[in-house]
C-alpha cells in the first residue's frame, strides 16, 4: 500500500493567526496533526506513507526530518512552487504510484473512525476500484459524492452540492495505476474546477470506464483546517 499525504498548500488559515508552524507539525492533544490523519487509516505502516513537502518549509522547519521521526522510512518529495492543483501534486508521486498497489490519497487535516472502510480497503476485492469515506455536512464548501441504497457511487463533484454527502478527503484506490491514468486524463481534458484540478473528480474518470466505486458513510469525523476546527476537536473529542 502507498499513502500520498500532499503538504504543499500555503497554510494561510494558520498563519493569519500567527501560527507558522507547518500543518502537520501543529501539535493537537499531545500529537501531531499529520498523526491524527494517520490514525484514520490504523492498517497503514509508517513505510507506506509518502509526503509532498514545500522546500520552504523543510528549510525553515526542517519538515523533512520531522517527518522521518513520525513516520520512519517514509519517502519525501519536495516541491518549491504550487501546483495546478491536488492532483497534480500527487502526480509527482508517479513513479512510487503507477502500479497494482493499493493507494490512499488523504489531506494532513481531519481525524474519522469507521469500521466499513477499514473493513472495504483491508479485504481488497478485486472488482471494487475505490471507495470514498464521506459523512453528512451542511454547505457548498467541500467536494460531494452520490451514491445509491448500496452506497454504490453515481458520481463525484468538487464544490458542488449533488448529495448531502460530503467526501471526508481520504481517497481510496484498488491499484495506483487507476489514479495515475485517470488522473492523467482528466487533466488532458483540461477538466478543473475553480482553475484546479482536484483529487475527488478523478473517480468519474473511472466511473465512466464502468468500474465500481463504493462510498463508506463516516458519523465520526473531525476537521482539523482552520484554528476553530482545532479548537472545537481539543475540546469536545473523547479518546
Amino acid at each position: 500500500m502507498k499513502i500520498v499525504m500532499p503538504i504543499a498548500g500555503l497554510g494561510s488559515r494558520f498563519t493569519k493567526v500567527g501560527i507558522d508552524t507547518p500543518k502537520p507539525l501543529i501539535s493537537i492533544l499531545n500529537n501531531h496533526m499529520a498523526k491524527w490523519s494517520a490514525k484514520s487509516i490504523p492498517f497503514a505502516k509508517p513505510e507506506d506513507f509518502i509526503f509532498i513537502l514545500r522546500k520552504e518549509h523543510v528549510k525553515s522547519h526542517n519538515l523533512d526530518k520531522e517527518m522521518r521521526k513520525l513516520f520512519p522510512e517514509c519517502k519525501i518529495i519536495e516541491i518549491d512552487y504550487v501546483t495546478q492543483g491536488a492532483a497534480c501534486t500527487v502526480l509527482l508521486a508517479k513513479e512510487f504510484i503507477n502500479n497494482d498497489e493499493q493507494l490512499i490519497v488523504t489531506d494532513c487535516d481531519h481525524f474519522f473512525r469507521n469500521t466499513h472502510y477499514n473493513f472495504l480497503v483491508t479485504s481488497k476485492i478485486d472488482d471494487l476500484k475505490g471507495i470514498i469515506p464521506v459523512f453528512k455536512a451542511d454547505g457548498e464548501k467541500w467536494s460531494f459524492t452520490k451514491f445509491d441504497e448500496n452506497n454504490v457511487v453515481l458520481q463525484v463533484a468538487e464544490k458542488k452540492r449533488i448529495s448531502d454527502y460530503a467526501n471526508i478527503g481520504a481517497y481510496y484506490f484498488r491499484y495506483g495505476k487507476d489514479f495515475v491514468w485517470a488522473a492523467e486524463k482528466m487533466i488532458k481534458e483540461n477538466k478543473r474546477v475553480n482553475n484546479e484540478f482536484y483529487v475527488a473528480p478523478v473517480y468519474n474518470e473511472l466511473l465512466e470506464s464502468g468500474a465500481k466505486i463504493m462510498a463508506a458513510v463516516c458519523d465520526e469525523v473531525w476537521g482539523l483546517g482552520t484554528p476553530e476546527d482545532v479548537k472545537i476537536f481539543e475540546e469536545k473529542f473523547i479518546n
